[in-house]
């Protein structure tokens, strides 16, 4: 009896764990990021906006984005389905009222309505991201970076998804495509605050195990998904005649495919238990025989459990050393001779770093503009990929917001990955990635610069992995750096990259220089733009900007080498004591 019991209680954590995972995959999935580009003409268009004036709008989305800090504080009070409910009402009340005034339903408001209304629906996503990573960070506590990997990469394929349903089913209508926008990202909101609950996390090497396979399923699935919106937009016979309905059903049946994964996951779980009672059983056998033999046997995987949940390292005076969870000594470091500060009273590089003592050290300084280079460039370069591909002569943008979509996605689940197996293997520096990843925004920046429409082709590709890539890697490099126990407030404050990125060089630099070689259009008055001139040196600007900060991640890397080193050899122990 007490055995059935057991198993039902085991059947409810494991339905509530893996079903509200499912349910976070399709909220990220159909969060509707990075999708201005899809209706951004469309708005400059129905408000009589320059393109200084649409960039600010996009600069206000950026903006709401970064007032995460609202509902990172809110978390500490509030539970995590009162904070996803709050993101659908503030997504209904942002997109909704775009959505009419796109629509002509409703009369244009005056410019600062719908500057308003742009943060508005911008902050919907750090109130979905609240919600979700702080679930599945007290879900899945040995696995949050695997796990974090899934979800943003789910998010970076957002709006490809959005733009083939929105060419399919609406003809690339602006209108409908934020009308989805405003309905879509409530609706799994409200779902997932019902499924997915904060449930205890795994207890056993066996649970551990199944945890590991089952996020390698999802993301398998991930990656199938993403294959085929990049064949989809690259194969034109895809998108003709009946191929064009065999890749929708498709596309559904991979969004649908994360919930099937539970299902086998359940069955591994059945006969796994199935096992675990028969050993029980043979465990009561032995015990009968020789009672010191079996307490042993139990004894032994009592400790192998106790390991598993206790902290890899337990040391005294300890400071987080990198976002999974390994801790590390400070004593320890003073002997790996790691870099210190200039500030003789701020502390270690590894410490744990209040937010006031960034701004007393020079590499938190350098850190956050090798970041702006990165990631701010490619978040001003994705805020404009409307206009660019209209002045390159391209009449829709849905084909290059997808690139960039795609991009986003292999860059965020392949760098955290990439620069783990280095670190453990070689030592290697992740600022040396962050440097490394800009190679390709200096080259294909150049390129574009050149007018080629074959660059724009590539480089929304080339452009999406590096800025995914950055997002990605930003989240381990500041724990290792700056510890966990402040990270939240630590990360926040180095996030604002991107939205100084959004107002510096896209509103300011990118709006500046295309209205200067602007023209009006004889049709409808509306300054547009045509031929290379309109960015060209914008992006030798950004990939001016990619070369200096790809000197200043060589500085980093250097700088934290002995940092590193150690996060290695602990890496290393934790290896062999397993």
């Amino acid at each position: 009896m007490k055995k059935a019991e057991k198993g039902t209680q085991e059947l409810g954590v494991f339905t509530r764990r893996w079903g509200g995972f499912v349910m976070g995959i399709w909220l990220m999935a159909l969060s509707g990021t990075y999708g201005f580009p899809n209706y951004s003409s469309a708005l400059k268009e129905v408000l009589g906006l320059n393109q200084k004036q649409l960039n600010r709008l996009s600069v206000g989305k950026d903006l709401g984005d970064s007032f995460g800090i609202i509902a990172g504080i809110l978390s500490n009070h509030l539970p995590s389905q009162a904070l996803l409910c709050i993101g659908a009402i503030v997504n209904i009340v942002g997109n909704g009222v775009q959505w009419l005034v796109v629509s002509k339903i409703l009369k244009p408001p005056p410019y600062w309505i719908m500057f308003v209304l742009s943060v508005v629906a911008g902050n919907t996503m750090s109130w979905i991201n609240t919600s979700v990573f702080t679930l599945s960070v007290h879900n899945f506590p040995r696995n949050r970076g695997p796990v974090a990997g899934i979800f943003k990469a789910y998010m970076g394929l957002s709006a490809a998804i959005y733009s083939h349903f929105c060419d399919v089913f609406f003809s690339s209508s602006p209108s409908r495509y934020l009308l989805m926008l405003s309905t879509v990202p409530p609706i799994f909101c409200v779902l997932t605050a019902i499924f997915f609950r904060q449930v205890p996390p795994s207890e056993t090497a066996e649970d551990e195990r199944v945890e590991q396979k089952s996020i390698f399923m999802f993301t398998i699935v991930s990656i199938a998904l993403a294959l085929l919106l990049i064949v989809k937009n690259l194969v034109p016979t895809f998108q003709q005649g009946i191929a064009q309905p065999i890749s929708t059903i498709l596309l559904c049946v991979l969004l649908i495919s994360p919930a099937l994964v539970p299902l086998a996951l359940f069955i591994t779980v059945r006969r796994t238990s199935s096992l675990v009672h028969t050993k029980e059983d043979s465990y009561e056998i032995v015990s009968d025989i020789d009672n010191g033999a079996a307490s042993h046997v139990c004894l032994e995987e009592t400790k192998e459990e106790d390991e598993l949940k206790a902290p890899l390292l337990d040391q005294g005076e300890t400071h987080a050393s990198a976002v999974n969870g390994i801790q590390t000594n400070a004593t320890a470091l003073d002997s790996e001779n790691v870099s210190h500060p200039v500030s003789l009273s701020s502390p270690r590089l590894g410490d744990d770093y209040p937010a006031s003592s960034l701004f007393r050290t020079w590499h938190a300084y350098v850190l956050y503009f090798t970041l702006f280079c990165g990631a701010g460039t490619g978040m001003a370069f994705a805020n404009n990929l409307g206009q660019v591909s209209q002045s390159f002569g391209f009449n829709t943008v849905t084909l290059f917001t997808s690139l960039f979509s795609l991009g986003n996605f292999f860059g965020r689940i392949t760098s955290g990955n990439a620069s783990e197996y280095f670190l453990r293997k070689f030592s290697t520096p992740r600022p040396a990635w962050i440097g490394l990843l800009k190679l390709p925004m200096i080259v294909f920046f150049v390129w574009l610069s050149t007018g080629s429409n074959a660059s724009l082709y590539a480089g929304s590709l080339a452009v999406g992995f590096s800025h995914g890539s950055h997002i990605t890697l930003a989240i381990p490099v500041a724990s290792e750096f700056y510890g966990v126990k402040h990270f939240g407030i630590n990360y926040m404050v180095l996030n604002t990259h991107l939205l100084l990125g959004s107002a510096v060089l896209s509103a300011v630099i990118a709006g500046y220089l295309y209205d200067e070689h602007a023209t009006y259009t004889s049709d409808d008055g509306f300054l547009t733009c045509y031929g290379r001139t309109c960015y060209g040196i914008t992006f030798l600007v950004y990939a001016g900007l990619a070369s200096a900060g790809l000197l200043l991640d060589m500085t980093l890397s250097f700088f934290s080498r002995p940092l590193y080193r150690h996060l290695q050899k602990i890496n290393t122990e934790v290896k062999r004591k397993m």
